[in-house]
């Protein structure tokens, strides 16, 4: 959905998804770092990290914290693409 840009239908969609899945903590951190990833596609930086990290804590406890750390490092990276991508393209429009 957020190469679609529905962003703000994936963060809806993916809290949901976090919220049902209480018993199942192993798919509640997958659910959680897909909505970090939402969260960072619409721009929302600082909700993003808290997901993702509270993903990479449900993990680590789980004994998964390589997965966890790779997932981890890959929306901080998402992220501050977007975050560079973002101010490259008010500097273009702000000289236009």
């Amino acid at each position: 959905m957020t190469a679609a840009g529905r962003s703000a239908e994936a963060v809806e969609q993916a809290g949901r998804a976090v919220a049902t899945l209480d018993e199942l903590p192993a798919l509640r951190a997958l659910s959680l770092a897909t909505l970090a990833s939402a969260r960072s596609a619409a721009g929302q930086p600082a909700q993003a990290l808290e997901a993702a990290r509270e993903a990479f804590a449900t993990l680590e406890a789980l004994g998964s914290l390589e997965e966890a750390r790779r997932r981890f490092a890959w929306i901080r990276r998402l992220s501050r693409a977007r975050r560079a991508w973002r101010r490259g393209a008010r500097r273009h429009w702000q000289r236009a």
